[in-house]
């Protein structure tokens, strides 16, 4: 029997700019010991497929396009760039709108079709609203395996993003799914998972899931001689740090971040603030906001990192001096960062997060107290009470990528 897995991802192919890219990455990356981990005699083919992406655009990354190339062609697969609306100029274009959304799904689709006549069985994995209506255009493939991976929902992230076009192409996605033979959706954590059911109408015997985890050996995470440079030149090297890290965009929280460091920082000078906010996928308005508040914190007080760095954060949460770390999210799917955070960070360090739904399901099994209502004030009045205290939390059981879809592709495989 001839079987071909096939991902399709905006970024984490080519890229890697984004949570969604993160997890894709870490798929691609361990594919070999997650087929490994499957007892199958036949080879298994990997295929990814993502939209054109220019090499002299700033977020192509040639490391990360040369583990995908080198999986896929080891496998005895190929990686494929497939042309869409906007020109591949940015990774911000390449995840586009509603209309890139419906076009890709579309374009994608005929790929995969034609893909589909040199396979026995082809599992589609398909990362995320610009695919999510792929599962339509295969409708009576009985050889597709069709699985939808929403690494968010127009209903709950309230962003630029989020409009009554997208969660009405999200809302058909779930009713095709729902009425298709071998058409599923796979949910990143529970929060998501209950989102799907009240809200999309999903039904529980699609859902499967595929809940986020880390691939510890990745080469994002290891030491790294240009960061350890950089970070030598950059911070203090007699100050507490304290980290934040994660998009520049609305969802993060930095807005409700900086004011609370303001005052912060004000009052302890020995500390200093660490900001890796990378702006690839960040909007002008809510820069503007973020820079106006910083305005106000002396520029020795803080370390601003605009541009992502795929090794960057396993440095920094690797570093001696790092006290605390802080997540002020307004929502999440299944955050990676944090997941990162509690994996390879010091048990010392703290951890404070917003006590959103997904943040307090992702650490139910923890005995920690750092939670905080999503304002500036409450966000410096814990800071201040744990600032001389240790938390010393328990290392978590963290979800391990490769165990994930290793039992996944064994129950469709085998």
């Amino acid at each position: 029997m001839k079987i071909g897995i096939v991902i399709l991802a905006h970024d984490g192919l080519q890229s890697i700019c984004t949570g969604v890219g993160v997890v894709v990455n870490s798929v691609v990356e361990s594919f070999p010991k997650i087929i490994g981990k499957i007892n199958i005699r036949n080879k298994v083919n990997l295929i990814c497929l993502s939209p054109y992406l220019e090499k002299k655009s700033e977020d192509y990354d040639p490391e990360i396009t040369a583990i995908t190339k080198k999986n896929c062609t080891n496998s005895g697969g190929f990686f494929e760039q497939i042309k869409t609306l906007y020109g591949g100029k940015t990774q911000s274009s390449n995840w586009g709108n509603y209309y890139q959304w419906k076009y890709s799904s579309k374009v994608f689709s005929k790929k995969i079709k034609e893909i589909s006549k040199k396979y026995d069985k082809l599992i589609v994995l398909s990362n995320d609203t610009i695919f999510a209506s792929v599962g339509r255009y295969l409708k009576n493939k009985k050889n597709i395996i069709f699985i939808w991976i929403p690494h968010s929902l127009g209903t709950l992230f309230k962003n630029e993003d989020s409009n009554k076009k997208r969660i009405s192409l999200e809302k058909k996605a779930v009713r095709n799914i729902n009425t298709s033979d071998n058409q599923f959706i796979g949910y990143i954590g529970e929060t998501i998972k209950k989102e799907l059911i009240m809200s999309y109408s999903s039904k529980n015997d699609k859902l499967i899931p595929l809940i986020n985890g880390i691939y510890s050996e990745s080469i994002r995470y290891m030491f790294n001689k240009k960061n350890q440079s950089f970070l030598a030149n950059n911070i203090p090297k007699n100050k507490k740090l304290i980290l934040s890290f994660g998009r520049a965009v609305v969802q993060k929280g930095y807005d409700i971040l900086i004011p609370a460091m303001k005052t912060f920082l004000e009052k302890n000078q020995n500390y200093h603030l660490v900001l890796l906010m990378p702006e690839e996928t960040s909007n002008n308005e809510y820069l503007n906001q973020i820079y106006e508040q910083l305005y106000e914190i002396p520029k020795d007080r803080y370390t601003q990192i605009k541009k992502f760095d795929k090794k960057l954060p396993y440095n920094l949460l690797k570093y001696q001096l790092l006290d605390s770390i802080i997540f002020p999210s307004r929502f999440e799917g299944n955050s990676i960062t944090l997941l990162e955070s509690f994996y390879f960070s010091n048990k010392s360090v703290k951890i404070f997060c917003s006590d959103i739904p997904q943040f307090k399901e992702q650490l139910q099994n923890l005995d920690i107290t750092s939670f905080f209502e999503l304002n500036s004030n409450n966000l410096y009045k814990i800071l201040n009470r744990y600032k001389n205290k240790c938390i010393c939390r328990r290392k978590c059981n963290i979800q391990l990528i490769v165990d994930t879809y290793s039992n996944l592709l064994s129950n469709f495989i085998i």
